[in-house]
């Protein structure tokens, strides 16, 4: 008899209603499911074709009951035409330097995000060990990543999937 060994099964779960970081007057919920295994990458390319988003090793949608005032965007790169605000904005950037570096975390990247965690959600989330936490989640991301770097006089950070 033959045997052909099983599929790992796919586990999605609903996240509890929190205040939507978004619309202040709503609630949000998510779907989420882990992006591990085998065969992490090619879920997470067809998840994300699906409207899913990424977050180091957590892959989720929006599943807010009655709203849809989320659109998830993915921009075909070969189809993609510049249009005359982002010329505008790329000119009034053109002080700004991206190097590729290696895509792990460091105490100015991390800064950079507390201070984006703070700023865009009114709090930081991960605490005193937060670049601990950053490090350690970052070393867990499935998906290969990329990363940039770029500085003049106000740095950015970049992390984008391949």
């Amino acid at each position: 008899m033959d045997q052909t060994p099983l599929k790992r099964p796919q586990f999605f779960f609903t996240t509890a209603p929190l205040p939507c970081p978004y619309l202040s007057e709503r609630l949000e919920r998510k779907l989420v499911t882990e992006l591990s295994g085998p065969g992490a990458e090619s879920l997470h390319e067809a998840l994300a074709r699906s409207g899913f988003r990424r977050s180091h090793s957590i892959a989720y949608a929006p599943a807010c009951p009655g709203c849809k005032a989320c659109v998830p965007v993915r921009v075909v790169v070969k189809e993609f035409k510049r249009r005359r605000s982002l010329a505008r904005l790329w000119k009034q950037n053109q002080d700004l330097v991206a190097i590729k570096v290696p895509a792990r975390a460091t105490t100015e990247q991390y800064e950079l995000f507390a201070r984006y965690q703070q700023s865009r959600h009114g709090r930081q989330r991960h605490g005193p060990d937060g670049l601990l936490r950053i490090q350690a989640l970052w070393s867990r991301t499935v998906p290969s990543t990329r990363s940039w770097w770029s500085s003049a006089t106000a740095p950015v950070f970049w992390r984008l999937c391949a």
